[in-house]
């Protein structure tokens, strides 16, 4: 697959196989990210795919997501938002920053529609989060608020997919401060905000749930639940054209109690998540030991995929046509590949996969 060389070309020998997939094809960069544990800072690269060039750049940052032609980051030395160009250029973003009251800041991007919708969280004094979220182009234009949340205590708005072919926005109600830490992404309380009718949450069925995991592809809402014995998390398959539900049972681990970073193939046929145990629970001696579980949608089972152990990879897109997932480590650099019909972790990079970013060629120069 075209993607797949690439990528590993781009960390192991620039310039290999890279036409294949840029035959016809301007300004379109991979970039990649590494962390030195000795410096605390970030390397960005930008690798062209026309000619394997490529260009660095040190950052303290979090969060880099691609945005148009360039990489969105938050740069904690500074406290603020920021863009990465690929010619090593930083910015400032134009209209997206934190003030002295934001509490969080959160943010999701559509790159094939080129929208952006992130949220302000601000705390009162009382200690009640306010949540202001706005949706905008890319380059700025039509700016509209999509929701402006009530002071809930202890709760804030949380961004989380475009979602209804780009016509609205999944969101979460997150608990405060829990999210950072949890070893994978779970959500409480999950709903939808049409771009056509702001301010109207419109919860998904059966929400608020656990906290554990959940997402939403195109029809198919897959939620995880307790079950009534607490012995395991159900899942849960609702078909929102059809207004279905299907329970399918769970799996018993003993003491695997966390469930979170679910992920729904784009055909809607599968999806993945993370089953956890836990120990030490937010201490500096926590310890997480994994397995990774497949729902299969159509045969309506859950089986694991990978058995426990002390991995903690974390998800960042499925690819070779739903195949596999790409995952990165939290504590290593790197990319992972997971292939359903092969179940082993087999790093094809070096370096962590952040995006491909591409530049019209009206621009180039």
């Amino acid at each position: 697959m075209p993607f797949r060389n690439a990528l590993v070309c781009a960390v192991v020998s620039l310039g290999l196989g890279l036409e294949m997939a840029t035959a016809q094809v301007a300004g379109v960069w991979q970039v990649f990210v590494t962390h030195d544990r000795a410096t605390a800072l970030d390397t960005l690269s930008f690798v062209a795919m026309q000619d394997g060039n490529t260009t660095t750049l040190e950052v303290d940052g979090e969060r880099y997501t691609p945005y148009g032609e360039h990489i969105l980051f938050f740069d904690r030395l500074n406290g603020q938002v920021m863009l990465a160009h690929p010619n090593g250029a930083l910015t400032p973003h134009p209209f997206i920053q934190p003030d002295t009251h934001t509490a969080y800041m959160e943010w999701v991007v559509d790159e094939s529609t080129r929208q952006i919708a992130w949220t302000l969280a601000r705390r009162a004094p009382t200690g009640e989060l306010s949540t202001l979220t706005t949706l905008a182009h890319v380059d700025g234009t039509n700016p509209r608020v999509l929701l402006e949340d009530v002071p809930r205590q202890g709760v804030r708005a949380l961004p989380l997919a475009f979602i209804r072919n780009h016509s609205a926005l999944l969101m979460d109600y997150q608990p405060d401060q829990i999210g950072a830490l949890t070893p994978y992404d779970e959500f409480a309380g999950m709903f939808e905000v049409a771009f056509d009718a702001p301010n109207q949450a419109k919860l998904l069925p059966n929400e608020p749930g656990c906290y554990c995991a959940g997402d939403l592809q195109g029809r198919v809402f897959v939620r995880l639940s307790l079950s009534d014995d607490l012995s395991g998390f159900e899942v849960h398959l609702h078909d929102l054209l059809n207004q279905t539900s299907t329970i399918l049972p769970p799996i018993r681990l003993s003491g695997f109690t966390h469930a979170g970073d679910m992920m729904i193939s784009p055909d809607e046929r599968v999806a993945l998540y993370a089953l956890a145990q836990v120990e030490k629970f937010g201490s500096a001696e926590q310890t997480v030991r994994t397995a990774y579980v497949l729902v299969d949608m159509l045969a309506q089972t859950q089986t694991i995929l990978m058995p426990p152990s002390a991995v903690r990879f974390r998800p960042l897109q499925w690819t070779q046509n739903n195949a596999s997932v790409l995952f990165y480590d939290p504590e290593q650099n790197g990319t992972w590949e997971l292939r359903l019909d092969l179940p082993r972790f087999e790093k094809i990079a070096n370096a962590r996969f952040i995006g491909i970013i591409t530049r019209e060629a009206s621009k180039l120069g």
